[in-house]
């Protein structure tokens, strides 16, 4: 049952976020004044608020002290109306915002009634799956839990914080139809028991030319069932209800775990539905690399000296298909979603790779902290029995110098955000690093260095290519500022370790790997800028609308490095 209470709070905390988010996107400007912030908008109402301006030039603000004109705030959606002329969002747009803002708030009170009793001592002895069902989501983007398309029935059975079990709806499907990798026999097994095996396929005798493809209830109920109706009345595709192992969605919604036999592979299928940035399909384009690039890249950790030494690993897909109704196929202008309804990858679980007495976590869980103040990355630090520099010191060289040397020896750049870094602990220590989304994710340098062309060659045209100065981003952009800009800040307030302190520790660690190479200034890290990437004001500029390719990411003014004062130091 909601709250008024957590309701409020959910409130206050979404205020909080955006007042920081939107002066790191530069689109507010609060000034100080005395002991408190204050924000006049061009609406003519004030805000007022305590908070701290990090090194990353954004707003840590204390949700229960923000006030609108003298009387607490406590309305988030009223605080988006207020600032309308500041975001630039038009009435249109705004609508859609609300109603994506109230989804979003709608989840979070789960989270925030979950979340109360549990402590991060409770939360280090989950693996990762586990803790996935407690964390908030992308920390920069405001409304990370939109989920437009949903209502609260589906919410309450597909979303990670409710942790509801379910099976997949299986279909046999035509190869005519299929693109990309088919699954293997054993592969598909992994999904079902040996009895269910016996009692669910042996009631029917599959056709050698037709593969069994899993899709996400919800999915087939909204739009397979329907959009595909044509191919299931010529019978290319044959439903066969829900069976099988039952499966728990991670944070990122697509991929699930199995939650019988955790060891088995993930699986991740296309959801129709609008969260975070885009509809969250399965582009075919991009599915059918999956395995190449995985064969690759395992190649290349077990191969080179230093990713082997630091435990850099894969989670490889193993098969991906797609399926692209005929007719919304030959449009090639259409909304992408139409392009991305039906499909699946197939990808090893991070249970696989890890012994039994380590644990395998997303590198987003590491900014969470409790009812308390209590942080979780100090809470790993205190049981690992490490220092904080030494527990750190681990991070960086399994981390974030393998995702570095990627970049400079290979010319691969990883989109480095909180969802698609494992790290391996032991005995609660960093230990290693899993790689794993290879859908869009990964992207390759314009000019492959030598050891990249050995490697990747054959694939350099099937993947997407960036200058230097933009591949470098998928490490600045995607984990410094979306990952180590939350964890810093979280131990300062929580671990008395200082911003400025923590990143003279990443710099050292930057400055011994870089001795002795020769990189560019376009791959440097401890360049004066960085570019300032923004996500909120694409929302705010395109609205809601269709669109034929998924939106991109737009530029501020530069980004002061917070590693470059440092970092000249010698």
């Amino acid at each position: 049952m909601m709250k008024h209470q957590d309701w409020i709070r959910a409130n206050q905390e979404l205020i909080a976020k955006a007042l920081g988010e939107l002066t790191f996107e530069q689109i507010i400007a609060p000034v100080m004044k005395d002991d408190f912030w204050e924000l006049l908008l061009a609406s003519g109402v004030t805000y007022t608020f305590s908070g701290k301006m990090s090194i990353w030039e954004h707003l840590r603000v204390n949700p229960s002290s923000i006030y609108r004109n003298g009387i607490s705030a406590t309305s988030s959606g009223e605080f988006f109306m207020d600032s309308a002329n500041e975001t630039k969002m038009d009435d249109i747009i705004l609508g859609n915002f609300l109603e994506e803002m109230n989804n979003t708030l709608y989840s979070d009170v789960t989270l925030i009634q979950k979340r109360a009793a549990c402590t991060v001592e409770d939360l280090t002895d989950l693996n990762g799956d586990k803790l996935q069902a407690f964390l908030n989501g992308h920390p920069k983007i405001l409304l990370n839990k939109g989920r437009i398309g949903w209502g609260a029935e589906a919410l309450s059975r597909y979303s990670p914080e409710n942790e509801t079990s379910f099976q997949l709806h299986w279909a046999l499907v035509s190869n005519k139809l299929l693109k990309g990798e088919i699954p293997s026999k054993e592969i598909i097994d992994q999904s079902f028991s040996e009895m269910d095996r016996k009692d669910f396929l042996g009631r029917y005798s599959i056709p050698q030319d037709f593969t069994l493809l899993p899709v996400h209830p919800w999915q087939w109920d909204r739009f397979i069932a329907i959009q595909f109706a044509g191919e299931i009345a010529r019978g290319e595709i044959i439903s066969l209800g829900q069976a099988g192992d039952f499966y728990r969605p991670q944070i990122s919604l697509r991929t699930l775990s199995n939650i019988d036999r955790p060891e088995k592979v993930d699986i991740k299928l296309p959801l129709s539905i609008l969260n975070t940035s885009c509809i969250r399909g399965l582009p075919a384009g991009s599915i059918s690399i999956g395995p190449k690039v995985s064969s690759v890249l395992n190649s290349i950790c077990q191969q080179d000296p230093l990713l082997a030494e630091s435990a850099t690993e894969i989670l490889s897909e193993v098969a991906g298909v797609a399926v692209v109704q005929k007719e919304f196929e030959q449009i090639k202008g259409a909304p992408y979603r139409y392009h991305e309804f039906l499909g699946a990858v197939w990808r090893e679980s991070s249970r696989s790779k890890i012994n039994n007495d380590e644990k395998a976590i997303i590198v987003s869980s590491l900014f969470y902290k409790d009812e308390k103040g209590k942080s979780l990355i100090g809470e790993y630090i205190t049981k690992s029995g490490l220092s904080q520099v030494q527990w750190l010191k681990k991070y960086f060289q399994v981390i974030v110098i393998p995702l570095y040397h990627l970049q400079l020896e290979y010319g691969i750049g990883m989109v480095a955000h909180g969802q698609n870094i494992v790290l391996r602990l032991k005995n609660n220590a960093p230990a290693g690093m899993l790689l794993k989304d290879f859908q869009g994710d990964l992207r390759l340098l314009q000019e492959l260095p030598p050891k990249g062309q050995n490697y990747l060659g054959s694939l350099h045209n099937e993947l997407t290519k960036l200058p230097a100065d933009y591949l470098i981003h998928d490490l600045i952009t995607g984990h410094f500022v979306t990952v180590l800009r939350f964890i810093s800040e979280v131990m300062e307030d929580c671990d008395q370790l200082s911003e400025v302190e923590f990143y003279q520790i990443l710099s050292d660690e930057l400055q011994a790997y870089a001795s002795g190479r020769n990189i560019s200034p376009e791959q440097s890290l401890l360049t004066e800028y960085f570019q300032r990437v923004l996500l909120n004001k694409v929302r705010f500029a395109i609205g809601y609308s269709d669109s034929a390719n998924r939106p991109l990411p737009m530029t501020g003014k530069p980004l002061k490095n917070p590693l470059y004062p440092v970092g000249l130091r010698t």
